[in-house]
């Protein structure tokens, strides 16, 4: 059995044009567990245990690619999932993969590491 017959193809199209990498596959994933949340760099920073450098150059690569939406509120920078639904669904699905499943889709992807 290949391995792109164990992932719906429709969510494997969408982390292909959309998870060029493992930590925007990750960073994605942690969307899809809060798809209603707001957070700062920082807080995501902290929740992924993660470095800042990452968030910052994953974040920038969501919002150019129309993911996720950043706004200014109280003079912090929020960043949030955009308010479309088919989106969401499919981020959603993402993190109801396990690490297990996401890191067999981002071998089957060819992410870079």
């Amino acid at each position: 059995m290949a391995t792109s017959s164990l992932f719906n193809q429709e969510l494997l199209q969408f982390c292909g044009e959309h998870a060029r990498d493992r930590f925007s596959m990750e960073l994605l994933a942690f969307w899809g567990r809060h798809p209603h949340g707001r957070f700062t760099v920082g807080a995501i920073t902290c929740a992924m245990d993660a470095k800042r450098l990452s968030v910052e150059r994953a974040l920038r690569g969501l919002v150019a690619q129309g993911l996720v939406t950043a706004s200014v509120q109280n003079d912090k920078t929020l960043y949030y999932l955009v308010d479309n639904e088919k989106i969401r669904q499919q981020i959603v699905e993402l993190a109801e993969l396990n690490w297990c499943g996401r890191r067999a889709m981002v071998e089957n992807l060819g992410c870079e590491h």
